[in-house]
């Protein structure tokens, strides 16, 4: 039999029976019970958040809704949570104006700043790792700016892992983002919680790198349920076979179709409908609804689609009649509320025998409820379904003692939040600060006098000045009046030809004899707080390169008392991202001295940007980089930076050079060293492809608009010849009317002057 994993118990509970202080507790989540097309993450927390409710627990709820969830009335959502003593608020969809940066990193910028302002209302705040929502609230603890009286717990409820099982593939750099930002949220945790203990075995072959306290506890049952009586056995006649959950690739409605077809063809008949009971979602990159009307074709069933049914509502649903049959044909699924509530209810279910669905059932019912996610097995279950009857499944784990459980863990925080900390005294490590500079000596002067104005004591730091050639006449005699200032300081002042950024930083560092080394360009001016901020992460988080948020200002002033122009937030060191685009920082960075030598410092080449490569080729390796959520320094916009001059106009050259992909290859094995270079190829068609798209739209749209005018133009004609050729019209009427009246006088004259000749003419003969 299978050991487990030592740290993968269940929730740790305290040892006494005394009650436990009721702490405040916040859940922060993508999407919360009740809202429209919400999924499992909602069900788990909301389940759990009317547990803790009705123990005693004063519960606030931080729903950040991504940008593609449905839209409803808030506040009336607010009022019923509100009911139910839950208090519940909306993130901002829309990010402040002046905040740049990755969609996904924004949102969890945008979360510990909510958290941060209220860091005294919680203790212990629950995330789920879906889309990384508490990243940078999580990174803010590790390295000691903000929470440190909270606990966070980190539910592992499925995010990108999840997509294995779906046949789509990423749209665009977004899924990358979402993949790093939930293992950082993941590994960062107090305690990570997962349903199923698949899922953690999935992130570790995965390598992902999991907290010392990972727990494995099933979800929450909602109270209500548990009072509810299990249904009757299913009678022996089943009449409708019901798909229960969202209609998504993922969620098996592929599988499910395939095995109906195979029952078509077999020439099944004891079926009177086909049921698929879920939110509309896209199977296979096409609408759920469009899909099933194609593939119903083959089928000799009338079938339908509940998909506006809420939680409650579509369980009702299994109450309606009899003979309907739950199927749960889901290829990635964690842990499924779905065949949870089925159990629970004693609704007969049959389901995928994948990832951690097998969990949730007990061993002793696998073999009658559980099939291998195939359509050839999954038809020939649901034959024998139809001709023998499905028993309801019983669950694999007591949900009374499973709701016990998630209390206690809350009072055992409460206890674990009493015990003293361990503080961790030592020397203040010694920092190196590498400033470079080139014909800019009015912005030295400043950069000079912020670092004057450090918190960080005066003894433990240096600054080595690297001068890159300077040619003008004003910053040669700034540079010589410098000189003995920076003497008084131990500060050092280094000159060389001018050679680049690079080589000026390699210079500087070559000279350092600090632990760490802080890099920073002539045009920057360092907050007071930058040194000790930095060394404060290093000492905590033990990382190995440390970037910032970048604040932009513009002009020559130093600018106090002022409000960034615009804030760019750097993801972090995801190496996948950062092949493709800078995700690591800016200049502005902390490394560790022996990071560096390792490394081997900066490259020289001026045609690529310095920093970017360098970071690229730090996390390529091994060594850790996060960003620090905080603005330690003003960057000065409306210039060329000592980086962009170097690297040429378009940051983008950086993907097409060299250095950078040669430092992805050699962290890759022999046989794989091609694949950066194929995923450039790839990345450099798919943006061709994409430009192509874009401008076969514009020219779409441009004929659409040539051909509405052209129809207006058209129209317009019609209108104005109809009165013309109508006048034309009448006057050939008239004029013909005319010609036959003047016909027939002429003849009628004719006729009375002939009339007496013919008289005569009778007369003699």
């Amino acid at each position: 039999m299978k050991q487990e994993n030592p740290r993968w118990g269940r929730l740790p509970v305290p040892e006494g029976s005394r009650r436990a202080e009721r702490l405040p507790v916040c859940f922060v989540t993508t999407e919360f019970l009740g809202w429209p097309g919400a999924g499992g993450v909602a069900t788990a927390y909301g389940n759990l958040a009317e547990v803790l409710v009705a123990a005693g627990f004063p519960v606030t709820v931080l729903c950040a809704l991504p940008p593609w969830a449905v839209r409803a009335d808030e506040e009336a959502f607010q009022e019923r949570w509100r009911a139910r003593n839950v208090e519940l608020h909306f993130l901002d969809r829309d990010p402040p104006a002046a905040v740049s940066g990755r969609p996904a990193t924004v949102r969890a910028y945008q979360v510990y700043e909510w958290l941060r302002a209220r860091e005294k209302s919680f203790s212990i705040v629950h995330v789920a790792d879906v889309l990384g929502l508490g990243y940078m609230a999580l990174l803010a603890k590790r390295q000691g700016l903000a929470f440190s009286q909270v606990t966070f717990v980190v539910g592992v409820h499925g995010g990108e892992l999840m997509k294995e099982g779906s046949r789509e593939l990423p749209p665009d750099l977004g899924p990358m983002e979402f993949e790093f930002l939930e293992q950082e949220s993941v590994r960062l945790a107090d305690f990570a919680v997962s349903p199923s203990r698949f899922y953690l075995e999935l992130m570790e072959r995965r390598r992902w790198e999991l907290p010392q306290r990972c727990c494995v506890e099933p979800n929450l049952v909602p109270p209500s349920f548990l009072r509810r009586s299990r249904k009757t056995p299913v009678p022996s006649t089943l009449q409708e076979l019901v798909f229960f959950g969202r209609l998504t690739s993922r969620k098996g409605v592929p599988l499910f179709c395939d095995a109906l077809d195979r029952l078509a063809a077999a020439g099944e008949n004891r079926l009177e409908r086909i049921t698929f009971l879920g939110h509309i979602g896209e199977v296979d990159g096409r609408n759920a609804r469009e899909y099933l009307e194609d593939r119903a074709h083959r089928w000799r069933w009338p079938w339908q689609i509940l998909s506006d049914r809420s939680r409650d509502q579509a369980l009702a649903y299994f109450q309606e009649g009899t003979g309907k049959l739950a199927v749960v044909a889901s290829r990635a699924e964690n842990y499924p509320y779905t065949l949870l509530e089925c159990c629970l209810l004693g609704i007969p279910v049959l389901a995928a025998r994948s990832w951690g669905i097998p969990e949730i059932v007990t061993p002793s019912d696998h073999s009658r409820v559980l099939f291998l996610p195939d359509p050839a097995e999954l038809a020939k279950k649901l034959s024998q379904a139809l001709r023998e009857g499905v028993r309801p499944a019983s669950l694999a784990h007591d949900p009374e003692e499973v709701r016990e459980r998630w209390i206690r863990f809350h009072e055992y925080l409460a206890e674990e939040r009493r015990a003293p900390r361990i503080v961790v005294d030592g020397q203040l490590p010694f920092v190196s600060v590498c400033l470079t500079h080139h014909d800019r000596p009015g912005y030295l002067r400043q950069a000079l006098d912020s670092l004057k104005r450090q918190d960080y004591p005066a003894s433990r730091f240096e600054v080595i000045l690297v001068d890159d050639g300077s040619q003008t006449p004003e910053a040669r005699k700034t540079l010589s009046s410098l000189e003995e200032e920076l003497a008084e300081r131990n500060w050092t002042l280094l000159r060389h030809a001018n050679r680049g950024p690079g080589a000026a930083r390699n210079c500087a560092a070559a000279r350092a004899k600090g632990d760490y080394l802080l890099f920073m360009d002539d045009d920057n001016i360092a907050r007071p707080e930058e040194v000790s901020t930095f060394v404060q992460a290093a000492t905590r988080s033990h990382a190995d390169l440390y970037t910032c948020l970048k604040p932009y200002f513009s002009g020559d002033e130093e600018p106090s008392g002022k409000d960034p122009e615009e804030i760019w937030i750097p993801t972090g060191g995801s190496a996948l991202l950062g092949i493709f685009a800078n995700c690591f920082g800016d200049t502005n960075t902390l490394v560790r001295k022996s990071t560096f030598d390792a490394l081997r410092g900066f490259a020289e080449e001026r045609e690529i940007v310095a920093d970017w490569e360098f970071y690229l080729r730090a996390v390529l390796r091994g060594f850790r980089l996060e960003v620090i959520p905080a603005p330690l320094f003003w960057c000065r916009r409306g210039h060329i930076s000592l980086s962009a001059s170097s690297a040429g106009n378009s940051t983008f050259r950086q993907f097409r050079e060299y250095p950078v992909l040669a430092s992805a290859r050699e962290a890759l094995t022999p046989s794989l060293q091609e694949l950066p270079l194929f995923a450039k190829g790839i990345w450099e068609r798919l943006q061709k492809v994409w430009a192509e798209y874009c401008q076969l739209q514009s020219d779409h749209s441009q004929l659409q608009s040539d051909h509405s005018r052209l129809q207006s133009d058209h129209s317009q004609l019609q209108s104005e010849l109809s009165r013309p050729l109508h006048l034309v019209e009448r006057g050939v009427r008239i004029g013909r009317q005319r010609v036959v009246t003047d016909i027939r006088r002429g003849l009628r004259s004719v006729e009375r002057s002939l009339r007496p000749l013919w008289r005569r003419f009778r007369r003699e003969r």
